[in-house]
């Protein structure tokens, strides 16, 4: 009788995890993201390449889950943080892009004048095709 009412007890546990318990597929990303740098650099300054490439590092929202990965990106550029914070990429706004690449994404916006102050932030859209929150912005400067 104990046996039975252990397992009945358990089956209900079970249940009850299994319901309260959120998923991918509730539309939550998998993914956030994090270390973003300019030519391998945190907000470096004097950069001297016309075509920054830029690097972020994915981290899973479950650490128990397994093959995260992303399926795109969309990278914001902007001349003031202010703007950046609005939402508006002014000086580059990829759109979201088909891409598993997260290093060495090649900056394509307008040219970059010297002293120039670019600042971005990211997100990327995940393999179940969910699309993270923005990460925190980062900057560079140019030389």
């Amino acid at each position: 009788m104990k046996t039975s009412m252990c397992s009945v007890v358990l089956l209900v546990l079970c249940v009850w995890l299994t319901w309260t318990t959120p998923s991918v597929a509730d539309g939550a990303c998998s993914v956030t993201l994090s270390a973003l740098r300019c030519e391998y650099l945190c907000d470096p300054l004097g950069i001297d390449v016309a075509e920054p490439r830029l690097s972020w590092q994915l981290t899973a929202t479950d650490a128990n889950a397994r093959g995260q990965r992303q399926s795109g990106y969309h990278v914001l550029v902007a001349s003031t943080k202010d703007l950046l914070d609005q939402g508006k990429g002014d000086l580059w706004d990829s759109g979201m892009v088909a891409s598993d690449q997260s290093v060495h994404v090649v900056y394509r916006g307008g040219p970059l004048r010297s002293r120039t102050r670019c600042y971005w932030k990211v997100r990327v859209k995940d393999e179940n095709g969910a699309v993270s929150d923005w990460s925190e912005s980062a900057r560079w400067t140019m030389g």
